[in-house]
């Protein structure tokens, strides 16, 4: 009863176990999902915006009279790359590329969500 599971059973489990864990990482991080921006300005929807098509563009080109924000959309995310707010706090957020990530500039009152 006490060998119920031996050293070599347990290895091989144990190593399928970690080949499974991979493989679904893989799969999920080389899944194609088709994701797209939401811009929101004032908590209006400003434009939806697809991150499959690599480009640059400024908000004023989507809204007249916004405040000065431009976007970079590259290998299937969005980032900030120049703003008029005084903190610059948007800029340094990064690349959105996932469901359910923000990018909030108050100053300018502008948020950017990705959604699939």
């Amino acid at each position: 009863m006490r060998d119920f599971i031996n050293k070599r059973d347990f290895f091989i489990i144990l190593g399928l176990l970690i080949l499974g864990a991979f493989s679904l990482g893989f799969i999920l991080y080389n899944s194609k999902a088709v994701y797209s921006a939401d811009i929101y300005y004032d908590t209006n929807l400003a434009a939806t915006i697809d991150l499959s098509h690599d480009r640059i563009f400024e908000l004023s080109e989507i809204l007249p009279n916004s405040p000065y924000m431009k976007f970079e959309v590259k290998g299937g995310g969005i980032r900030v790359l120049e703003s008029s707010c005084p903190d610059k706090i948007c800029i340094n957020m990064g690349v959105l590329s996932h469901s359910s990530e923000m990018i909030v500039c108050l100053p300018n009152r502008v948020y950017v969500r990705v959604s699939e």
